[in-house]
């Protein structure tokens, strides 16, 4: 009987199979055509796919945006000016043909912002004072009140209040009728960008406003308060002494704000709403009934 037959399970036999060294595995399957560059080439496929998705989400949103202020009636869609989009840039050849003559629409343009005005004749046709603006820039005459001159955009030399109002023109043609465009000019470029002189223009009505607000807050500090009594015997009264002060209601507040009114001395007879006269008092009255006695 052969060695081999003669082995037996457990014994030196098996011992000395298991102490012979056993082959090296086989080497790790490597990419097709081996190296580092297939794989440098998969990551630059994926960087590419990956710029492109960014693209593409940037031009989405984009979309969207524009399509969110077209459904806005062309009024601006509650977007800052300068993100709106420009629609048609008009050449001051182009504007001047949309003069309501023949039928054709009315457009104006204030600060180079381009609108249809058509929808309101009794303010914008030919035989009317505002048609000074039609087919032209006459921002300038917004604060001038110069309709019978040649209309013009130039506005920087005014001072900041004015221009501050010539903007908030601007802002009410905005919320009131369509967006047409922009004006090729002294505030757009011929491809519709805004000029470093439109802002400057909009830098002096900031500037305006700090002045209008400082102001106001100058002549409310100034306000002289009137003289006030109230007894149950006599009723309550207001009154100014000094020369040409008159006793008037000034409201206060409003604007989100709870309305209230005090008594100020007003220099002149004159009035507004909100420096009202009080009721039962002349105008020129010194000294005002506000309750009567209680009987």
């Amino acid at each position: 009987m052969s060695e081999a037959r003669q082995r037996r399970p457990g014994g030196a036999g098996l011992q000395q199979d298991e102490a012979r060294p056993r082959p090296p595995p086989p080497p790790l399957a490597q990419p097709r055509g081996g190296g580092v560059l297939p794989l440098l080439g998969v990551l630059a496929v994926a960087l590419l796919a990956l710029r492109l998705g960014v693209r593409v989400v940037k031009l989405l949103k984009e979309h969207s945006a524009a399509a969110a202020a077209a459904a806005g009636g062309g009024k601006g869609g509650g977007l800052p000016l300068q993100q709106q989009p420009g629609g048609q840039v008009f050449t001051p050849q182009q504007l001047a043909a949309f003069d309501g003559a023949g039928g054709a629409p009315m457009y104006l343009s204030i600060l180079g912002d381009v609108f249809d005005v058509s929808s309101k004749p009794e303010f914008y046709a030919a035989d009317v004072q505002y048609h000074h603006f039609v087919a032209a820039d006459g921002s300038r005459a917004f604060v001038t009140g110069e309709f019978d001159a040649e209309p013009r955009e130039d506005v920087i030399d005014l001072p900041p209040e004015d221009v501050s109002a010539i903007v908030g023109w601007r802002k009410f043609y905005f919320e009131t009728y369509p967006h047409k465009g922009r004006l090729s000019g002294l505030y757009y470029s011929p491809e519709g960008r805004p000029t470093a002189l439109l802002s400057e223009v909009e830098a002096r009505a900031e500037e305006g406003e700090r002045v209008k607000a400082r102001k106001a807050e100058e002549a409310k500090a100034s306000l002289v308060p009137c003289g006030v009594k109230y007894t149950e015997a006599e009723g309550g009264k207001v009154w100014c002494e000094g020369e040409d002060l008159y006793p008037r209601k000034l409201l206060e507040g409003g604007e989100g704000a709870a309305a209230s009114w005090r008594c100020i001395c007003s220099k002149g007879i004159g009035w507004s709403d909100s420096l009202q006269i009080y009721d039962g008092c002349a105008p020129d009255a010194r000294e005002c009934v506000t309750s009567p006695p209680v009987a």
